[in-house]
C-alpha cells in the first residue's frame, strides 16, 4: 500500500468537508490522481465535480497551498513527515 496522505487547509477536518474544493495532484492520470479519485469516492464525493490541478513537484504544491490556491493535495510519506516536523498538519 502506498504511503500517501492529503495535506489540507486547516479549516478542513475531513475529506467530506472539501466538497467542491481544489485538489493538487502531481499529474493527471498518475498515481496521485488515481488515489485522490479513489479517496474522494470513498468519502461520498464525486471526483468529477472536484477541481484538480496538476501541480507537479513538491515545491509547487507547497507554494500553491500556501497561497490558498489549493484546498488539499496528496503528498508522499517523507514529505508529510517533513511538513509535520515544521508544525504543519495533514
Amino acid at each position: 500500500m502506498p504511503l500517501f496522505d492529503w495535506y489540507a487547509q486547516p479549516k478542513y477536518k475531513s475529506i467530506a468537508e472539501t466538497k467542491g474544493g481544489r485538489y493538487g495532484v502531481s499529474k493527471y492520470g498518475g498515481l496521485s490522481d488515481s488515489l485522490t479519485r479513489y479517496v474522494l469516492r470513498k468519502a461520498g464525493l464525486d471526483p468529477e465535480r472536484m477541481s484538480k490541478s496538476a501541480v507537479g513537484w513538491f515545491d509547487r504544491v507547497l507554494s500553491r497551498h500556501g497561497a490558498g490556491q489549493l484546498d488539499a493535495a496528496i503528498l508522499s510519506f517523507p514529505k508529510l513527515t517533513w511538513l509535520q516536523k515544521r508544525g504543519s498538519s495533514s
